[in-house]
């Protein structure tokens, strides 16, 4: 039974595609160089924000908050399409994992859904650290920082491997919408970052470990299930997770199935990959003394006028902002670009 906050913020949340919809009434005007943006939340449109200013070019645009994807769906459909002109009213939703799961999601021209699992895929990049090698912490020497962005896409590819039997656990619970606090499942249980290198945490003690994998007499299916024991044990523990919607034939399911995905950033959870890029900043961070020693023994050989900058920390980079800091620093995105090339095109009537 629902308690009065609970039953409060439940009807406040209920009623806000049709506020989103009396707002787009009250603000609408097809002669007017407005662009109306409904996002789950204000970071999704921090996100989107240089990319529409791009492509608008001096439109004024109006956001439209709805508090979730769930929100964003509904506005569309609360909307009699027949008063407004579709290419200036536009959606952006994450995509999850709705193609893995067969979930609908709504097919037209101003709704966008991302290609990758969410939005914060797309700034973990080997793009958005060279950024941060060179404006956050003004790296300068060519050299040393290809050393860096070249330690940064190797760690990268190993995280993203290692996060496979991470998501196939998840997905058990996805599929079938059971209880999973997906909140509390942080990655530095599961990892470890030291100057740009990434250990996976074995999970498992050391001797059951080398046990299973050693033992030449405990089959295949065992090692599998011993290993991935703790995990379920960390998700069922942290996360609330119920063990018994828990089988191995799910886990193997969703594993094969993940495999046959051509690209990571379509599972990984946009949450575990901004933690991968911010933990390489504090990375870089903690490594400073160690890089400034190599700048000052290579500038013992040069010239006054050839010295090479010491580096230093000229912008923090965090969760709180790296909304505001990294999407107007990166080039648009190749499917956010088409979407938005295609509405303006259809709005000025070249389609």
């Amino acid at each position: 039974m629902m308690n009065f906050l609970d039953s409060f913020f439940f009807k406040a949340e209920s009623i806000l595609p049709r506020a989103g919809n009396i707002r787009l009434l009250q603000h609408y005007n097809s002669q007017h160089k407005t662009i109306h943006v409904f996002v789950e939340d204000e970071d999704d449109f921090e996100f989107y924000r240089p990319f529409i200013t791009l492509t608008y070019i001096d439109f004024k645009i109006i956001p439209y908050f709805q508090k979730g994807k769930k929100y964003v769906k509904e506005a569309y459909y609360e909307i009699n399409w027949s008063r407004f002109i579709k290419s200036k009213v536009l959606f952006f939703t994450d995509k999850d994992y709705d193609d893995i799961l067969g979930r609908e999601t709504v097919n037209d021209i101003n709704f966008f859904v991302t290609k990758h699992y969410s939005i914060e895929n797309y700034l973990a990049t080997v793009e958005s650290f060279d950024f941060i090698l060179s404006r956050c912490f003004g790296l300068k020497h060519q050299g040393l920082k290809q050393n860096l962005l070249d330690k940064f896409k190797n760690t990268y590819e190993i995280f993203q491997s290692n996060l496979l039997p991470i998501t196939a656990f998840i997905l058990i619970y996805r599929k079938d919408e059971n209880h999973l606090k997906l909140d509390y499942l942080k990655m530095s249980y599961f990892f470890h970052f030291d100057e740009l290198e990434i250990f996976y945490k074995k999970l498992v003690p050391q001797f059951e470990f080398d046990k299973t994998t050693k033992s030449l007499t405990i089959a295949k299916l065992e090692k599998l299930i011993i290993r991935n024991q703790s995990i379920l044990e960390y998700i069922e523990d942290k996360c609330f997770a119920d063990r018994s919607n828990f089988s191995l034939n799910k886990l193997l399911g969703h594993r094969n199935a993940i495999k046959l995905i051509d690209d990571p950033k379509k599972y990984i959870r946009g949450k575990y990959d901004i933690w991968f890029l911010l933990e390489s900043f504090r990375c870089v961070e903690r490594m400073t003394g160690k890089i400034n020693l190599k700048i000052k023994e290579m500038n013992n050989s040069l010239t006054e006028h050839q010295q090479i900058p010491l580096i230093r920390k000229n912008i923090d980079l965090n969760i709180n902002n790296v909304f505001d800091v990294l999407p107007p620093k990166i080039n648009m995105p190749t499917d956010i670009r088409q979407f938005l090339t295609i509405n303006l095109d259809h709005l000025n009537g070249n389609n």
